[in-house]
């Protein structure tokens, strides 16, 4: 299954996907080269990743996220579950908050986004890694939010 190219893009930009984070995907699954230009793109192009993977529609998601995750903090590898299996197939990626963006622009090597990533399960409140976290029930499942800082490598510049 590919990913929906004339829908909107889940980072919440308003950008139809192939305009937006696809662009990055597309470019990333052909040559595996990094093209996001900032850190905010970027930072919204790997929730893209998480998104899409969760539906099943991004099939290069683990090594996009894996070859865009700073390499101090980086996992050796990164296993995300395939719809229908593992503890998180039905997880739905509901909205991407961007809080805070420091450096990460055009003219820079480095920056840091401060996001709030929105999810919803059905068992009951879930959050990634150690960020903070707050849930609210919304009928059998609840939804769960997690807050975190990003430190992002952009990629080199392309004469």
């Amino acid at each position: 299954m590919s990913a929906p190219q004339d829908e909107r893009c889940p980072c919440g930009t308003g950008e139809v996907y192939s305009s937006c984070c696809g662009r990055f995907h597309g470019t990333f699954a052909q040559s595996q080269e990094l093209t996001a230009p900032t850190a905010e793109a970027l930072m919204r192009s790997r929730y893209t990743a998480f998104a899409l993977a969760s539906h099943g529609t991004f099939a290069q998601a683990e090594q996009y996220l894996l070859a865009t995750w700073t390499p101090e903090t980086r996992p050796r590898e990164l296993a995300l579950d395939a719809p229908g299996q593992g503890p998180d197939e039905a997880l739905d990626w509901v909205r991407l908050d961007i809080e805070q963006v420091e450096g990460g622009g055009p003219f820079h090597d480095d920056g840091s986004v401060t996001f709030t990533a929105h999810f919803r399960t059905p068992g009951g409140p879930a959050s990634s890694g150690s960020a903070p976290s707050s849930s609210s029930g919304l009928g059998s499942g609840s939804t769960a939010t997690a807050m975190s800082t990003e430190a992002l490598t952009l990629p080199a510049p392309h004469p």
